[in-house]
């Protein structure tokens, strides 16, 4: 009876273990997610009216203006404006009027360490940017699970 009861008490355990939150590190994206994503920028920037061209690894980019000569790599420090946006046209995050801000290129998601050195500076460039390039399935702040993502940036300096 003992031994019936204490495998009682660690199936409880582990079943209400299983049920707590989970942390963004646990969360395992689906394998066809970037099929779906795809979908849906072809669909978006069919909608756009502009020609958008397919990087290799699923970023979709139109150069607006290509810029100079200096381009960013990782390490560099890059100073810019920039609006990102929901498909939906929600804007989650934006530099405000002329101001502008400065990373280090290699701090931030995928999508703009690809994207972002297809310009020199002074370019400005659009970026259709898939979830796994950018928040994945976890998601960030106002940015849902899987979420693809657009982002307009103008680079205004780079600082090797």
């Amino acid at each position: 009876m003992k031994i019936n009861l204490a495998l009682l008490l660690m199936g409880i355990i582990i079943s209400a273990s299983s049920c707590l939150s989970r942390d963004d590190d646990d969360v395992v994206p689906d394998p066809n997610q970037a099929i779906i994503d795809r979908e849906t920028i072809v669909d978006y920037v069919a909608q756009s009216g502009f020609a958008f061209e397919e990087h290799p690894s699923g970023l979709f980019y139109r150069i607006v203006a290509p810029g100079g000569e200096a381009k960013p790599r990782l390490h560099s420090e890059i100073d810019i404006r920039y609006r990102g946006e929901l498909l939906d046209g929600t804007v989650f995050d934006q530099t405000e009027g002329n101001t502008t801000t400065t990373f280090i290129l290699g701090n931030l998601i995928a999508g703009w360490q690809i994207g972002i050195p297809l310009i020199g500076r002074a370019g400005s460039i659009e970026l259709v940017i898939p979830s796994g390039l950018a928040y994945g399935p976890a998601g960030a702040g106002s940015i849902p699970p899987n979420s693809v993502i657009f982002f307009r940036v103008d680079f205004v300096d780079v600082f090797n």
